[in-house]
């Protein structure tokens, strides 16, 4: 998306939470770790959200930097992706949403359960969550406070404004079902690819 945005002459930026390169100024990694205290504090964080449950509430403070970030502070539209990798905390929808439009791709089921990425027959994330039956799938929890992680998210996307794209029809009805994102509007955006590099071929 990065690149085809570029190469449609958009001033399009990154902000990521892990980077294996650089692309000059329009790629920055979230700067938790440019000292060894500071890296040492994000890794206690880690560790006590895994520990206590608490699944990316305590990284708020940390995800502040996001908001303030320039390229954020510059947008005219902030595109989120998978906000569930260690690095930022969706406790920053509703500031963030309310400083410049936000749209929010789903990759996974995460953003409507209260923790699982793919809930798979189990269908609490309907109704609220709680005694679930997949704490060790990713992102694993140490015990269940899946309910309370579901209220929470429940709390935040009531005082965010977003725009949900989906990549297929299924998972457009999933997130028309869910009493969680089931109030804003949901786009359906297939996966594009560049076709300059990929190519149907014979099977």
């Amino acid at each position: 998306l990065h690149s085809g945005l570029l190469a449609l002459v958009y001033y399009s930026l990154m902000l990521v939470g892990f980077a294996q390169g650089e692309e000059g100024a329009r790629l920055r990694t979230v700067s938790h770790g440019r000292s060894v205290w500071k890296r040492g504090l994000y890794r206690a964080t880690l560790g006590f959200e895994k520990l206590s449950g608490l699944q990316y509430l305590t990284l708020g403070g940390w995800s502040e930097e996001v908001v303030r970030h320039p390229f954020v502070q510059h947008a005219d539209v902030v595109h989120l992706h998978n906000v569930h990798g260690g690095y930022v905390s969706h406790t920053i929808l509703p500031k963030l949403s309310h400083r410049v439009p936000v749209i929010w791709t789903l990759h996974d089921m995460w953003p409507l359960t209260g923790h699982c990425s793919f809930p798979l027959e189990c269908e609490r994330w309907k109704t609220g969550c709680g005694h679930c039956p997949l704490l060790s799938d990713y992102p694993a929890l140490a015990f269940d406070t899946t309910a309370l992680l579901w209220r929470v998210k429940r709390w935040l996307y009531g005082r965010s404004e977003l725009t949900i794209v989906v990549l297929c029809r299924w998972m457009a009805d999933r997130v028309r079902e869910s009493p969680l994102l089931g109030r804003f509007e949901v786009r359906l955006i297939p996966y594009g690819i560049d076709t300059n590099t990929f190519k149907a071929i014979p099977k």
